[in-house]
């Protein structure tokens, strides 16, 4: 609890920094062009390359056809380009291997909802009416306008309370990302004092009656939150003393250069939380140490161009690796990142945005049934019957091509199709004993 607690109140507090530039920006006005603007074209592209030798280690393929399995999948995955296509109302979601289209789906608006074509299932579309997309997107997403009402008074109110206990400049020599820092702003405030004031925030949010809204959308998506564990939560840190909770040392660095960083260290148990966030130079820069189980760096120019480092350490012995490049251009934006276990690459993943979007129309509508969603509701209708039939149509053209783009893929098919297959019953493999005469 103490721990967890000690990373909390870490995290809140440089997100406190963060939160409160957001809503600085938010509040700011915005034209009504910008809000009510046409979603932009683009094109955005996405490849990976797995490591067959680093995927066969982690999956111990140690006998042959465990190999050739590994293998297939790697081949599969090496050869895989997704691509999706959107003129800013309509999309298309392209899926390639070795270069050549496998699978492609079209996604369709007008006013009376969207129309999804696919060569999964190629004699039909799948019409879902703006009533089903309200009921979809109202299940899966929040209202940004609420999530604002709610949240946006009560992180004000920390960040102004953290500020107001800002402490006068003291002369300092530090030297933060090869950059020397020459004051000090401590904040004078204890972790028991942060966390009792992030805590009554919470109890303030869900105190609120817009609260229960959101409350609803998150038993939507199975996630249950009982207020009352505030109360409990406020009580066991009230409680709680100064000494056994984390020492806190943070302050805002500053130097002639306009340099100016916040820096948090907190220390437990001989366990160290460091959390630093700021501007140093051109660059928006975010570390994290959380007791040397997850480093996190991440360097942000003017520009947008990233730098993106995190390492994990989730057991004694393994060390999960990511480092990402992120770079814009006239065009669009490129990402690369890259993941590893241990010093081993593992894999590697490449994504490109373009400012263009040019749909191939290569799915007709014509001669095709159209199924609503409510067509498909009853599993045991005639209409569900006919569109589960051409699902497997489709499927089975699908497959067919990313055997022809990717041969090796055959080895995983082989080895679905001997799982899906019924086993032999007992009463075929083993022979009945002789009927033995009844004891009298």
């Amino acid at each position: 609890m103490k721990k967890l607690l000690a990373v909390i109140t870490a995290l809140v507090l440089c997100l406190t920094g963060l939160l409160s530039a957001a809503l600085a920006e938010e509040t700011a006005e915005v034209p009504a062009a910008e809000v009510t603007a046409t979603p932009a074209p683009a094109t955005y592209t996405v490849r990976l390359s797995l490591n067959a030798d680093t995927a066969a280690l982690l999956a111990q393929a140690t006998e042959e056809e465990a190999k050739q399995q590994v293998s297939a999948v790697c081949d599969l995955v090496n050869n895989l380009e997704i691509k999706v296509l959107t003129d800013g109302v309509d999309s298309e979601l392209i899926l390639s291997l070795a270069g050549e289209p496998v699978a492609t789906s079209a996604f369709l608006k007008d006013d009376n909802g969207l129309r999804i074509i696919s060569e999964l299932f190629p004699n039909s579309i799948l019409f879902v009416s703006q009533e089903d997309l309200g009921t979809v997107q109202g299940q899966a997403s929040v209202d940004p306008e609420l999530m604002a009402s709610l949240f946006a008074e009560p992180f004000s109110k920390i960040g102004m309370e953290i500020m107001s206990r800002v402490g006068e400049p003291e002369a300092v020599e530090e030297t933060i990302h090869d950059t020397v820092f020459t004051a000090k702003m401590p904040v004078n405030m204890t972790t028991k004092e942060i966390a009792l004031l992030v805590l009554n925030a919470v109890k303030e949010i869900t105190a609120s009656e817009d609260f229960s809204k959101l409350q609803e959308t998150l038993k939507q998506i199975n996630v249950d939150f009982d207020p009352a564990s505030i109360d409990q939560a406020i009580e066991d840190i009230t409680n709680t003393s100064e000494e056994d909770m984390a020492a806190m040392d943070a302050g805002i660095f500053t130097n002639e250069s306009g340099d100016n960083v916040t820096r948090i260290l907190l220390t437990q148990e001989e366990q160290n939380i460091a959390l630093l966030f700021g501007t140093v130079g051109e660059q928006t820069v975010v570390d994290a140490n959380i007791m040397e189980q997850l480093k996190l760096g991440l360097n942000i120019d003017k520009a947008g161009a990233a730098n993106l480092s995190l390492e994990i350490v989730p057991q004694a012995g393994m060390v999960i690796g990511i480092t990402g490049v992120i770079t814009p251009d006239e065009n669009g934006v490129s990402a690369d990142f890259k993941a590893g276990i241990s010093g081993l690459d593992l894999l590697a993943v490449t994504f490109r945005q373009d400012n263009i979007g040019e749909l191939t129309g290569a799915l007709g509508v014509v001669e095709k049934t159209e199924y609503t969603v409510g067509d498909l509701q009853d599993n045991t209708s005639e209409k569900y019957g006919a569109f589960m039939s051409d699902i497997q149509v489709g499927l089975i053209r699908v497959l067919s091509k990313v055997v022809k783009a990717v041969p090796s893929v055959s080895v995983l098919m082989q080895s679905a199709m001997q799982q899906m297959m019924p086993a032999q019953t007992q009463t075929q493999t083993v022979e009945q004993p002789a009927e033995q005469p009844a004891t009298p």
